[in-house]
């Protein structure tokens, strides 16, 4: 009989730790699948939270037309300040040519790098890029070179002083209207000296 108790022992033992076992594989599955199911939440989560940021960083249509027309101008006013640095016999106009490619240059690559952290990619170098008025200038020389100029500078920073104003305005990204109305205190300074040469000029070749 002690025999048989024994034995039966035995037996309910290996069946508990059998049946443990087999518990334990039971739920292991059930657990690697719930930490699949919380990793794809969190991922889904983490990816949504990327998505949302990159939305922030898109800029509107309009808003990035404009930085477009501003990098544009940017490059044209550069490369004619540079070619009247050169190419003009008058001190004056050639300062100001100095002055007008040094701060579109600098204000190229604040361009630049608004539209890079808009997502928007941005060729490291900007070349010189051929245009009517640069064909029109070189084209010229002298006086009749000065007043051309000047007249351009006139016309451009007219137009560009009206449009960064309403743009501080109109603009959607804070981003766009702060840099505009930074922008825009040197576009008048660059205006108002235009304005003075080109009176000088005009007073010059009346004499």
């Amino acid at each position: 009989m002690d025999l048989i108790n024994s034995r039966l022992l035995r037996v309910c033992a290996l069946t508990v730790l059998l049946g443990g076992s087999i518990v334990a594989c039971q739920r292991n599955p059930q657990n690697v699948q719930a930490a699949r199911e919380e990793n794809a939440t969190n991922a889904d989560q983490s990816n949504n939270a990327s998505t949302n940021a990159n939305q922030d960083k898109l800029m509107s249509q309009a808003d990035r037309a404009f930085m477009q027309r501003a990098e544009d101008a940017d490059i044209k006013e550069r490369d004619l300040g540079r070619v009247m640095a050169q190419k003009s016999q008058n001190s004056d106009v050639r300062d100001y040519a100095k002055m007008l490619a040094d701060d579109h240059d600098k204000d190229l690559k604040n361009v630049m790098n608004i539209l890079e952290n808009k997502g928007i990619r941005q060729p490291k170098n900007m070349v010189q890029v051929n245009n009517q008025a640069l064909t029109e200038l070189n084209n010229l020389n002298g006086s009749a070179l000065d007043r051309r100029f000047i007249d351009m500078m006139v016309m451009d920073h007219q137009r560009d002083v009206a449009e960064y104003s309403k743009e501080t305005k109109s603009g959607e990204d804070p981003a766009v209207r702060d840099y505009a109305a930074r922008t825009l205190t040197t576009l008048q300074d660059h205006l108002k000296k235009a304005q003075e040469l080109q009176g000088k000029l005009q007073t010059a070749s009346t004499k």
